[in-house]
């Protein structure tokens, strides 16, 4: 069985926003949520930046797991800056269908642009809001900052 099939899994629910799936993975206390991709280094928490996925990128902050928020892509973005990036691009994505999709991905990427900066600067207030937002119980802050 491959090393690595639960990162893989993780990486690949987070790339597609399927909240419940990633859930069980992220979970996982035997899965490595800051496990970066062979070819462009991008972890999960990178992805869910990228591609908009706000309810993703609220329960990785939110939840108890260790999660490097700084690391980059091997282009040497970071998540925040992506999120920046991405959330001004006006291009049509091969699995968006209409043009609401887009706009929805661009104001998530702004959303999540904006948390990140609120979360660097105020981590145990926004980390607190969340896990209300979100019913998680317990609080534990270990980041890699």
């Amino acid at each position: 069985m491959n090393k690595f099939k639960g990162e893989a899994f993780l990486f690949h629910f987070a790339s597609i926003g399927n909240l419940k799936s990633f859930q069980q993975y992220f979970e996982d206390g035997n899965i490595n949520i800051n496990w970066k991709s062979s070819i462009f280094e991008e972890t999960p928490f990178f992805v869910a930046s990228k591609n908009g996925r706000l309810e993703i990128v609220e329960y990785m902050l939110a939840s108890q797991r260790e999660l490097n928020i700084l690391s980059k892509d091997h282009k040497r973005i970071s998540p925040v800056e992506i999120a920046k990036i991405n959330s001004e691009l006006q291009e049509k994505l091969e699995y968006e269908n209409e043009e609401n999709e887009i706009k929805q991905r661009q104001a998530n990427c702004l959303s999540i642009y904006n948390l990140l900066q609120e979360y660097q600067s105020n981590l145990k207030g926004v980390k607190s809001q969340l896990r209300k937002k979100l019913k998680l119980k317990g609080l534990n802050f270990h980041l890699f900052q």
